[in-house]
């Protein structure tokens, strides 16, 4: 295919050129690890007190919703794509690289959750929007190259 070019506008239409069915599967499968993830924080937060225990909600709305958008998109996004090493261990494996992909990313969300509940008195639901919407594209590319082993910016 030729992209006409080296630059910024160039590599966009690749990147899409060579991502947009995968891709698209992988901010669907988002939606719904957000979706989850909401959830958690909402019937969560309902129930907790204080800043410790709304911090515990939100690591365990991190920890589900990614392992829920893990498996989503091992069985679907990535299906017949990169490495499925098979058995239990392979499946632990790609999990664990999943959940490490997301941690700095989930470590961030929570801060600004935090941060604008606690300064601005804004709950951590709409401080879990922001976030996700930073994330799709660098989680995409670091859990295909990581995760699956698939290098999204070549043909």
């Amino acid at each position: 295919m030729n992209y006409e070019g080296n630059g910024l506008l160039a590599g966009i239409r690749r990147f899409y050129s060579l991502n947009k069915v995968r891709a698209t599967k992988f901010i669907i499968t988002g939606g719904g690890g957000f979706t989850v993830s909401e959830i958690v924080i909402f019937v969560g937060t309902l129930f907790a007190k204080g800043y410790l225990n709304i911090t515990l909600v939100l690591i365990l709305a991190n920890v589900i919703s990614v392992t829920f958008g893990f498996f989503i998109n091992d069985m679907w996004s990535t299906r017949n794509q990169g490495v499925h090493n098979p058995g239990y261990i392979g499946l632990l494996s790609r999990l664990v690289r999943f959940q490490a992909v997301y941690v700095l990313g989930d470590l961030t969300s929570i801060a600004v959750q935090l941060s604008l509940y606690r300064f601005y008195g804004i709950i951590p639901d709409y401080g879990n929007i922001v976030g996700s919407i930073v994330a799709i594209i660098p989680n995409y590319i670091v859990s295909m190259k990581l995760v699956w082993g698939i290098t999204v910016t070549r043909e």
